[in-house]
């Protein structure tokens, strides 16, 4: 089947063609620059807003300076353990406990260092942990409890298991509190000995 088409028409079609040849030439390379013009504003913007947020912290340089020196004025020491190694930092933990316990009648069964314990001297702080056997009434147990959170060193009681000696049906005598067996991990924190004034 042949089509025929005047000069005019043609003329027309070829022009057409160029047309269409020249945008996709145009698009060809247009597109990958306005591409790479998106990706460079990105990184850009995204480069700008850690600049901002960087400058922000670095202002903050003086209150931060003058917020450790307040730190290291005060005596930082009291709320960690003394002991230079696991078994020394160990001892006086277990010291602490059986004193706190003894004082609020409690009966100390046991106190064993947990083997885990070590000194690292590229650690800030190192955990020391003691597991600790004992019975005590609810009263005197809530007064333990409540004093070896409070204390100064710090103390963590990491586990805590309380158990009864009786069954459901027991029914104390008026004026008597039962004892109650408890076993519990209590820990602390060490300063390495070079962190350590």
């Amino acid at each position: 089947m042949r089509i025929d088409i005047s000069v005019r028409q043609s003329q027309l079609v070829a022009i057409f063609l160029l047309i269409v040849a020249l945008g996709l030439a145009f698009a060809a390379l247009a597109v990958p620059v306005w591409w790479l013009h998106q990706h460079y504003d990105y990184y850009i913007d995204d480069y700008s807003d850690r600049l901002r947020r960087y400058q922000q912290i670095a202002d903050l340089r003086s209150q931060i300076e003058h917020s450790i020196s307040t730190v290291t004025e005060r005596d930082a020491g009291k709320y960690y353990l003394k002991g230079a190694t696991p078994a020394l930092a160990g001892a006086e933990l277990q010291g602490l406990v059986t004193r706190i316990v003894e004082a609020q009648k409690g009966k100390l069964f046991s106190s064993q260092i947990l083997a885990n314990n070590s000194l690292k001297e590229d650690e800030p702080i190192s955990k020391i942990a003691i597991q600790v056997q004992l019975s005590a009434a609810i009263i005197p147990l809530q007064l333990i409890l409540h004093s070896l959170e409070a204390n100064q060193p710090y103390l963590f009681i990491d586990k805590l298991l309380i158990t009864s000696n009786f069954g459901r049906l027991y029914k104390p005598l008026p004026g008597v509190q039962p004892d109650y067996q408890v076993q519990l991990t209590v820990s602390a924190y060490v300063r390495p000995r070079e962190a350590i004034p």
